[in-house]
């Protein structure tokens, strides 16, 4: 395909994984455009090396003038750009949508990197949205085999699909990789999570985790922090470290904890097919894994002996788990995954690209 004008459409200007996939088209070479939306009490991200035109700001639950916005801006993008040589990359289920509702006539890639749709009670007429959607789009870009589990099953699949996880950023090659963490030191467990924090799931964990084990420490590296999660602060061997930059500052992090924990609420149909990129952070920085089981991602981790699954919300699992784990046993884990080819962990799509 020659190389098209690419006009992003992002769901959220504060969304570190889409701006990745900007820089990547921009590596390659790409003429690019971005719009997107900017989220209240959201923190933007910074020093971005493209231009980003602000469409508007959505609010959390204001969905009425979400769609009003939506609806409104998408049919000026159309507007604006000729059918004939461009080509939208549309974020997320909800830009897609209302994209193609008002501009039937414009080519686009769509990205799915979650099943929002599954979260709502019409999530079954969603779901057949969803479908032609994809059938529709020049290239549809899924972030977990999963979701293509999700929506096909075992029946054939439309060869428009390119499974793409969510990967490291390759920037992370360029510093030196920090594993100078000297496991269990001391002998105190030091358990991370990296992100925001969110999920009933890892609160309890962490609930339990400082409570019964207060000879151990609790790191949370990320926000914003929600009012629950405040109510940790109660523990001194919990502690908050607040947002940090992606990728500068995961070596850092990584040297610090024993274990990182990814254990989502799999009462969530998008979580039990979702492929987060934890399970990459985990292999490159050779830090065993803790998920839920029952998920795609568990299944994942046991294949490859690189972590552990359990039941977040059970509080007595959680404690014979912390019981039950040795030095040894995360040192093998640790192992297992540094037997893995770093390069597998980041995102470098150069045969996605030589598709297009």
């Amino acid at each position: 395909m020659e190389k098209n004008k690419i006009v992003f459409i992002t769901r959220s200007n504060n969304d570190a994984h889409i701006r990745n996939r900007i820089l990547e088209f921009l590596d390659h070479g790409y003429d690019v455009d971005v719009y997107g939306f900017n989220r209240k009490n959201h923190k933007d991200l910074q020093n971005l090396p493209y231009k980003l035109n602000v469409l508007g700001t959505i609010e959390d639950k204001s969905y009425i003038s979400r769609i009003a916005l939506y609806i409104r801006s998408f049919y000026k993008l159309g507007k604006k750009y000729a059918v004939d040589n461009t080509l939208f990359y549309l974020d997320g289920l909800a830009t897609a949508l209302f994209f193609h509702y008002v501009n039937k006539r414009h080519r686009y890639i769509y990205e799915e990197c979650d099943l929002v749709h599954t979260y709502t009670k019409a999530k079954s007429v969603l779901e057949m949205i969803d479908k032609s959607i994809i059938r529709k789009s020049v290239l549809t870009v899924l972030t977990s085999e999963g979701f293509l589990k999700y929506h096909f099953g075992k029946k054939r699949h439309p060869a428009n699909i390119a499974i793409i996880p969510n990967r490291l950023n390759p920037e992370i090659g360029k510093n030196k990789i920090i594993l100078e963490r000297k496991l269990l030191e001391d002998n105190v467990l030091s358990i991370g999570f990296v992100g925001a924090p969110r999920f009933d799931s890892v609160y309890n964990f962490i609930n339990v985790f400082c409570e019964k084990f207060p000879q151990f420490i609790f790191h949370i590296f990320g926000g914003p922090v929600p009012e629950k999660f405040e109510k940790l602060r109660m523990y001194k061997n919990c502690i908050f470290h607040g947002f940090f930059s992606n990728p500068d500052d995961l070596p850092k992090i990584y040297s610090k904890i024993d274990l990182v924990l990814s254990t989502y609420d799999v009462k969530f149909e998008n979580v039990r097919y979702a492929e987060p990129n934890k399970i990459y952070e985990s292999i490159y920085f050779e830090t065993p894994i803790i998920v839920s089981s029952g998920t795609f991602l568990s299944e994942k981790v046991d294949k490859l002996k690189i972590g552990y699954s359990i039941n977040p919300l059970d509080d007595s699992e959680i404690v014979e788990f912390i019981k039950s784990l040795t030095k040894e046993d995360i040192l093998k884990k640790s192992q297992n995954a540094a037997k893995i080819d770093k390069r597998e962990c980041l995102n470098v799509n150069d045969e996605f690209f030589l598709k297009l």
